[in-house]
């Protein structure tokens, strides 16, 4: 009995690492200082970063990634020198055909049980479909009127069900 135990064992590698999720929906949320949620707001992925700049960027700024649903908000020099060293993005969709520029209760999105389900796009979804093989460091972009515009880096393509929160800041002399 042993021996068979051990065969078996031998034939299946414990350092194999387990799949993850295949594909989910990457969820977003954009509200102001007082916790309110921002309307108009505009979700856009405007291009992707090398790893090489990648792991440059987070070399010098001493930042420690920490995986799939990182999420670094950037300065506005840092989002400037970034644009000029990404490349455009791979398609101009997720991984469910998404547009990669939405409009949150304006944008129609599918997410991934949609995809599958083959259910019609929704407004009620704000967000991309994600890939647990969609290593790429994308760059983001969170739009308002009447809000600083915010760029952010991250894995926002990869991952597992990750929810994305961001904090807009009102211009001044912006009005409630």
């Amino acid at each position: 009995m042993s021996i068979l135990l051990w065969l078996v064992l031998s034939a299946f590698p414990l350092n194999v690492p387990a799949q993850l999720c295949g594909g989910t929906f990457a969820e977003f949320t954009v509200i102001d200082g007082e916790g309110n949620e921002v309307p108009d707001v505009t979700l856009e992925l405007v291009a992707e970063l090398s790893h090489e700049n990648y792991d440059e960027f987070m070399r010098k700024k001493a930042i420690s990634p920490y995986g799939a649903g990182f999420n670094v908000k950037l300065s506005q020099e840092d989002s400037a020198q970034l644009l000029k060293l990404s490349v455009p993005l791979r398609s101009s969709t997720d991984h469910c055909g998404n547009p990669l520029r939405q409009q949150k209760n304006v944008t129609y999105v599918k997410n991934v049980e949609d995809s599958v389900s083959r259910r019609e796009c929704t407004v009620k979804h704000f967000g991309f479909c994600a890939s647990e093989n969609d290593q790429s460091v994308i760059l983001l972009r969170v739009s308002a009127p009447g809000y600083i515009t915010d760029y952010y880096m991250g894995h926002y393509l990869w991952g597992c069900g990750h929810r994305y929160s961001f904090i807009l800041t009102k211009l001044p002399g912006t009005k409630k």
